[in-house]
């Protein structure tokens, strides 16, 4: 249990350079556990990406083959599961080993228990290798085939198969024949879409001109009448309420939010994402300290949750309970973000500690880019407080 929930928390907070290290002594003390080469496998791979982000290729290069060595060794470890043989496949793939990945799985299908699990990473070789007819015949028989709680893992590899946005897109929206009245195919179809630019119109949703925000609502209402299953509604909902924030249409967003707690109380996001709309953008900070504190209850050191808590305490005028949810936030936060430092100086600022609100909101300004709204609303925060510290510096107080 201490291994498995440290492995837990680092990858929630993102220390890979931690989580490889930690990992490396688990295969030391557990060298016949296969999870655990899984686990380092996909540590490397998200170390691969920390590489190519800082432009170092040959670095990359390195962990690339340490995330193959590692799936590799998984594999050997559970020569019968199919879920750990997809880890190596998909580390073949990640490094642009498209025969081995053909011949490989063309060999493993012949197991059935297999051909569920490598199809897709077949269909994906093959569209990277440009036979583009053979790997579509495999992606339409995957999307065919595939339980629901599939299709998310499928929808993953076209993305990867065709880089092309416009041309992963015709073909997912030209596939949904094949799962017509199936609500989680319009879920995935909603994710794709929910990446574009540009806000559509009321209608029907236009496949020739991507309005990414517009077509991914209606793609996520068309799912909810498709389901009468309750968690499934939720879901589907919890993602509605962020599409509608992002089209600045806030009472839907409200709307929805509320009919995905209707069905799931107890979801952190979307409890932290109503409280913070109420605040922030429907100005009713008394509506939103239950969900807020809800949320709290149920993860009480949870940052970001704590921030809201904090701002809508803030908001309704009880600045010194907002300072201890404020400062216990940071506490919290390996790294507090500028919206954080901006709430936190904006409390002290209206308890007249001036000199704590300005390192605030310094703190906060040096984080924010030049085009972010923020950095105006910091800029006039500073001069705010300055101009106090003078009057009360003139006044003799």
């Amino acid at each position: 249990a201490y291994y498995n929930g440290k492995i837990v928390l680092l990858k929630k907070q993102r220390k890979w350079r931690s989580l490889e290290t930690f990992l490396k002594k688990c295969t030391e003390a557990f060298p016949y556990f296969a999870l655990y080469q899984v686990e380092l496998a996909n540590t490397y791979r998200e170390l691969v990406q920390e590489a190519l982000a800082a432009n170092n290729t040959s670095l990359a290069s390195v962990r690339s083959r340490k995330m193959l060595d590692a799936s590799f060794e998984a594999t050997k470890l559970a020569q019968d599961s199919p879920r750990i043989y997809c880890e190596y496949i998909k580390a073949l793939n990640a490094t642009s080993q498209f025969d081995k990945t053909i011949e490989l799985t063309t060999k493993a299908m012949k197991n059935a228990d297999f051909v569920e699990w490598l199809l897709p990473y077949k269909a994906e070789a093959l569209a990277r290798k440009n036979l583009v007819e053979e790997s579509d015949k495999l992606f339409e028989k995957a999307i065919s085939d595939a339980k629901a709680n599939k299709l998310g893992g499928i929808f993953l590899r076209i993305k990867n198969a065709y880089p092309n946005r416009k041309t992963r897109l015709a073909k997912v929206i030209a596939w949904s024949k094949l799962r017509a009245d199936d609500s989680e195919y319009y879920y995935q179809l909603a994710i794709f879409f929910q990446a574009l630019d540009g806000r559509g119109e009321e209608g029907q949703v236009n496949w020739d001109k991507p309005d990414g925000m517009k077509k991914a609502q209606l793609l996520l209402t068309k799912a909810i009448t498709l389901t009468d299953d309750p968690v499934v509604k939720a879901k589907y909902y919890s993602m509605l309420g962020p599409i509608y924030y992002e089209m600045k249409d806030f009472k839907n967003s409200e709307l929805a939010y509320l009919a995905a707690l209707d069905r799931r109380p107890k979801d952190l996001s979307v409890l932290n994402n109503l409280a913070y709309l109420y605040v922030e953008n429907l100005n009713l900070p008394d509506k939103a300290l239950p969900y807020a504190k809800k949320a709290v209850d149920y993860s009480p050191t949870n940052s970001n949750i704590l921030d809201t808590y904090g701002w809508a305490l803030a908001k309704s005028g009880q600045y010194k309970l907002a300072l201890k949810e404020m400062e216990k936030a940071v506490r919290k936060s390996d790294s507090p973000t500028a919206t954080l430092q901006y709430h936190l100086g904006y409390v002290y600022h209206n308890l007249k500690d001036y000199n704590s609100a300005l390192r605030q909101y310094r703190l906060a300004l040096r984080q924010v880019k030049q085009d972010d709204p923020l950095k105006g609303v910091l800029e006039n925060a500073i001069q705010t407080v300055k101009q106090l510290q003078d009057n009360a510096a003139g006044s003799g107080k």
